[in-house]
């Protein structure tokens, strides 16, 4: 019997190892931005919280957890440290400190509020990160501008072109 479990314990680990290197090679950063990422995250005090909860399982008294902690956890069983790096359903939970540079990429192509989340919830996550998008297009000058002259069209060239048929 503790051979079998020997090879069913090898076989996992080697799944494991497949899954890693498969999420890993997958997700859309270079080497030197995954590194920046794992540091980020072994620093972050809420991603910390989380990889201990991960870790070593929920505590039952959870008051002493911060909010965000307690709202990345709600998904445990989806939750994975992979090589130092948090994942929730295959997306990076995103440390705090470099929320903004992710947010100034997923913006930069000005695409719009529902575009902007729909390109940013493909690969990172955070608690209230389709809130930071908002403010974030809302106060950007360019993405405001385009949305006057958009409002400024008639109602029927805005369906025509929503419709693609122009």
């Amino acid at each position: 019997m503790q051979s079998k479990l020997s090879d069913a314990d090898r076989e996992l680990a080697e799944d494991l190892d497949v899954t890693v290197h498969t999420v890993i090679a997958s997700f859309p950063a270079s080497q030197n931005k995954l590194a920046e990422l794992r540091s980020a995250t072994e620093t972050d005090q809420v991603l910390s919280a989380v990889r201990l909860c991960i870790r070593d399982g929920i505590p039952t008294d959870t008051t002493w957890l911060q909010p965000e902690v307690k709202q990345i956890l709600k998904s445990t069983a989806e939750i994975y440290d992979i090589n130092g790096l948090l994942f929730l359903n295959n997306k990076l939970i995103v440390a705090q400190s470099l929320r903004k540079s992710i947010l100034d990429i997923a913006h930069e192509g000005h695409l719009g509020v529902e575009k902007t989340k729909q390109l940013a919830r493909s690969s990172v996550y955070w608690p209230g990160m389709g809130d930071d998008i908002e403010r974030v297009i809302n106060k950007c000058s360019v993405c405001q501008s385009f949305q006057r002259k958009q409002q400024h069209l008639p109602s029927s060239t805005r369906s025509c072109m929503a419709k693609a048929r122009c």
